[in-house]
């Protein structure tokens, strides 16, 4: 399920760069980013698994807020993803758009800009771009 997400939902969020990110990558660095990966492909692949995988994915959440887990690029992007296939007219789905764009701002996502990145190696600059992208898609769901 998260080739089908890379390959057919990704292009509408571009948000998974596929030379950076792969099952292993995902899965190590943010459960909660690969648990909505497959959550929201579910939706469309196998759509009696995405209730079970959306409960898992919101309890990782929960459970970061609580162990105090610093904010990190892919719980922004775990949240903008499970937003982005969601009614946003939910109290709840505010509230976590909010909090997404709150963390954005605290690691400064506001102010990317490209005078920096010729010295970027080509991961640093994907990793840039990648930030950028969701800091766009976030901003949309914001205006919803």
């Amino acid at each position: 399920m998260l080739y089908r997400f890379i390959f057919h939902l990704n292009i509408h969020v571009q948000m998974i760069d596929p030379r950076l990110h792969n099952i292993k990558s995902i899965k190590k660095r943010s459960p909660f980013l690969f648990t909505v990966i497959l959550a929201t492909a579910a939706k469309f692949v196998k759509p009696l698994l995405e209730s079970e995988l959306n409960t898992h994915a919101e309890n990782l959440l929960g459970d970061m807020f609580l162990s105090g887990e610093d904010k990190s690029t892919e719980i922004v992007q775990g949240i903008t993803i499970s937003r982005f296939w969601r009614d946003l007219v939910d109290a709840k789905a505010v509230f976590l758009v909010g909090l997404a764009i709150r963390m954005g701002v605290e690691m400064r996502w506001d102010i990317l800009g490209d005078e920096i990145w010729e010295s970027m190696s080509e991961l640093g600059v994907r990793e840039q771009r990648t930030k950028q992208r969701t800091w766009m898609v976030l901003n949309v769901l914001d205006k919803k």
